[in-house]
């Protein structure tokens, strides 16, 4: 029903006040629920989800509302590093047309630490490789993780002497304080961008003539030399110009 109250009265009119049948429709507000924008570090559960509301009237807040909010997103713990939508649904309202907006949730790459050290070796003859080593890799277990390990997706590039390379780095023959600088890319974790010196330190040959025995009178002789200290089956045929004997004595002695 509607009355009428408060009417002023007219000089000219009588008036007279009557009831009248009538409705009001009160139409539901409307109540937008966006989820809040997040961003996690690779490896870690989506744990701390948020919505934000806009179209409370009154003062009013969430605890008008009927249901429970319940989140949903296509990520799931240690999927790569990319973007990932978060939608929300659940709440119920008889005053409120509550609609839904999607959140955006961020996946970082995880942080890992170099621990690549300088090398330093003797010659030995053998090919040696550059061994990269980092920190950090995140810990998974078979109980959170379906595949048996960690792809890191490795792409290394070398910079040796003014030429890049993108391939494993691998030397043998003798350098000192040759420093080369690389970057190692990954899919989940931060760039490592480094430097490290390496030296392949000469290995030390001992060259002895063979002793020679000569009858008084006779010219000095040169009967060749032995080696000591070659490596992996190498010879004289590895080493650079022409070995020349330099021979005194004191004839007579």
């Amino acid at each position: 029903n509607v009355v009428f109250d408060d009417v002023e009265i007219s000089n000219n009119y009588n008036v007279y006040l009557s009831e009248v049948a009538g409705t009001f429709e009160i139409l539901k507000a409307d109540l937008t629920v966006t989820c809040v924008d997040k961003s996690i570090i690779y490896g870690q559960e989506f744990i701390d989800k948020d919505v934000s509301f806009n179209g409370f009237v009154n003062g009013e807040n969430k605890s008008v509302l009927g249901g429970s909010i319940a989140f949903t997103t296509d990520y799931t713990k240690y999927d790569n590093v990319g973007t990932y939508e978060i939608d929300a649904s659940g709440y119920t309202s008889n005053n409120y047309n509550i609609t839904y907006m999607k959140g955006e949730l961020s996946v970082d790459k995880a942080t890992l630490t170099d621990l690549t050290s300088n090398y330093q070796e003797i010659y030995d003859g053998l090919e040696h490789t550059l061994d990269f080593k980092y920190s950090g890799l995140v810990s998974m277990t078979n109980a959170d993780y379906p595949y048996e390990e960690e792809e890191l997706n490795e792409v290394i590039s070398v910079s040796l002497d003014d030429i890049t390379y993108s391939q494993e780095l691998k030397f043998k023959n003798a350098m000192e304080e040759t420093i080369i600088y690389y970057v190692i890319s990954f899919t989940n974790y931060n760039d490592i961008k480094n430097s490290s010196t390496i030296e392949i330190l000469k290995k030390d040959l001992i060259i002895t003539p063979k002793n020679v025995t000569i009858n008084y009178g006779e010219e000095a002789k040169f009967d060749g030399v032995t080696f000591d200290s070659f490596v992996e089956g190498e010879d004289e045929s590895c080493l650079n110009g022409t070995l020349t004997p330099l021979i005194s004595f004191n004839a007579g002695v």
